[in-house]
């Protein structure tokens, strides 16, 4: 019976380790996979980074094309000003040639 009683000893053992072995694969693999699932995100964030630089450049670019077409517009409406004034000008000419004749 010390015999068996040791071999079921041994066995219980072995058993034992084996479980450990087995969760320690287990774990391993999980391990694995979430070092994996972690350099995706690190990827998925480097990406992201990019797309808000590349949207904050395109900000930047729109509100200089934005300050260009202000800048544009205010010379517009100096320029429709002094041609409403030209019309005038030559209106009154016009009327004052008419008159003299």
């Amino acid at each position: 019976t010390i015999i068996s009683n040791l071999i079921e000893t041994i066995n219980v053992k072995i058993f034992e380790k084996y479980n450990l072995w087995k969760n320690a694969k287990f774990f391993e693999t999980e391990n694995n996979m979430l070092k994996y699932e972690l350099s995706n995100l690190k990827t998925r964030y480097t990406d992201l980074e990019k797309d808000i630089t590349n949207l904050k450049e395109k900000l930047i670019a729109s509100n200089e094309r934005k300050i260009i077409l202000e800048s544009q517009k205010a010379k517009f409406k100096y320029t429709i000003k002094n041609l409403k004034d030209t019309i005038k000008d030559f209106e009154a000419t016009i009327n004052i040639s008419e008159i003299i004749k």
